[in-house]
């Protein structure tokens, strides 16, 4: 049972009366999307104990986040009063679960059709890292926010550009993509590392 997620029919709110899902409709729709996507039972359960542990994480209820992960241990209970902790047990739980579901997804998609996902271009990827959440910026997060608009960059440039150009040599005219091209940026932040 997931109260924090799960409504009543007819009701909009959960058990603590926040609203996640607007009908149970809604939720079974979530739950009917993973079972075509490949996911059993038991891999749903796992994503939503997650996702409810995280809330109960997030409201300073370290005892329910516990219970629905199914781990009994009354120091890291205690630990996780600590709102710093719990923020990042809360972060590599989503992270991790966050992986697992785009992971699985792609491999029903390189599975699940006639032609392999490398073949047919399909895939999920993640572009995007976590923000900085240290009050001051260091050379390190420099760094990192280089490496995020390389990866842009490249992303941009293999979706956009590189797409656009196999079509217009195979014949198939298309208008020019619209994207926003980082490439400005991205060079502002290499020449401010040297």
């Amino acid at each position: 049972s997931f109260p924090m997620l799960e409504v009543d029919p007819g009701d909009s709110e959960n058990a603590t009366g926040e609203k996640y899902f607007s009908t149970t409709e809604e939720f079974l729709e979530l739950k009917n999307a993973f079972s075509e996507l490949g996911f059993s039972k038991e891999e749903q359960n796992t994503i939503f104990n997650v996702v409810t542990s995280i809330l109960y994480l997030s409201k300073g209820d370290s005892s329910s986040a516990l219970q629905q992960l199914g781990v009994a241990n009354a120091d890291l209970e205690a630990a996780l009063q600590n709102g710093q902790l719990a923020s990042n047990i809360s972060m590599l739980l989503y992270s991790a679960m966050f992986n697992f579901v785009v992971d699985k997804i792609n491999e029903k998609l390189l599975l699940g059709g006639e032609a392999s996902g490398e073949e047919n271009g399909f895939q999920v990827t993640v572009i995007d890292s976590c923000g900085i959440s240290k009050e001051a910026n260091t050379r390190g997060d420099l760094h990192l926010n280089t490496c995020a608009e390389a990866f842009h960059h490249n992303f941009l440039t293999q979706v956009f550009i590189r797409n656009y150009e196999r079509c217009s040599f195979q014949g198939v005219h298309l208008p020019p993509p619209k994207f926003y091209d980082n490439t400005a940026c991205l060079n502002l932040l290499r020449n401010s590392e040297s």
